[in-house]
């Protein structure tokens, strides 16, 4: 899916249900590391919401991220806006994975720990490896 159809899914649901599934959110990622991040497309086995927080148009959500290959498992912090045209809306954000540390295997002790993380804040402080934001013209790295 490209990241245009994925946004649009997401506000669709986002819109309509006041939620989304995290299947929506999968989508969105897995375009946004396609393109962005030169992961191959399906390169992930799954997103698991850990935490999420609407507002009328709003999304913050943490969720881990697996993938295919390794079978481990990448923190996401995602802030998503819907524009006017049903799109992500300036502002939005994504972060994902921690530079610097191995990802941790699915279902280990540090998995766990990853999780419980998530769940304390939604602005973990994490270095993140690599973060994209939405600007009028589409989805860019953030290499501040």
């Amino acid at each position: 899916m490209l990241i245009p159809e994925a946004e649009q899914t997401l506000a669709e649901s986002l819109l309509r249900n006041g939620s989304a599934a995290p299947e929506s959110y999968e989508a969105l990622v897995q375009a946004l590391l396609s393109e962005h991040a030169f992961h191959r497309p399906r390169s992930l086995d799954g997103l698991f919401l850990i935490q999420e927080q609407r507002e009328s148009g709003k999304v913050e959500a943490n969720a881990v991220v697996v993938t295919v290959d390794e079978q481990c498992v990448h923190p996401v912090s995602l802030s998503f806006a819907v524009s006017s045209s049903g799109l992500g809306a300036e502002g939005s954000c994504l972060r994902f994975g921690q530079r610097n540390v191995n990802a941790p295997v699915y279902g280990s002790p540090q998995h766990n720990q990853l999780v419980n993380t998530l769940l304390a804040s939604l602005s973990p402080e994490f270095h993140w490896s690599l973060v994209l934001k939405r600007g009028r013209t589409g989805w860019a790295r953030d290499d501040a």
